[in-house]
């Protein structure tokens, strides 16, 4: 059987091609999306934890809690 005859060379192979790759690229930009989507709510999520957590520190640890926040802070913008 040959591709090359009618009825299979009806369709014009090079823009199958080029449809089938700008489809990739739109697959890809989706999932790069849902992924980026992802990380902004964990970030979210671990914000809320964050605050939760805050609110049960008695005032006697709230000073020692800062110092140990602030410093996790600033190690985390040296790794960048």
């Amino acid at each position: 059987m040959s591709y090359s005859q009618y009825p299979f060379n009806i369709f014009n192979q090079d823009l199958l091609a080029e449809q089938m790759r700008q489809q990739m690229i739109i697959n890809e930009q989706i999932r790069h999306q849902n992924e980026q989507l992802s990380h902004i709510f964990e970030m979210k999520k671990a914000i809320s934890d964050f605050c939760c957590a805050a609110k049960k520190v008695s005032p006697d640890y709230q000073q020692y809690a800062m110092e140990v926040i602030m410093t996790e802070i600033l190690k985390q913008a040296g790794d960048r």
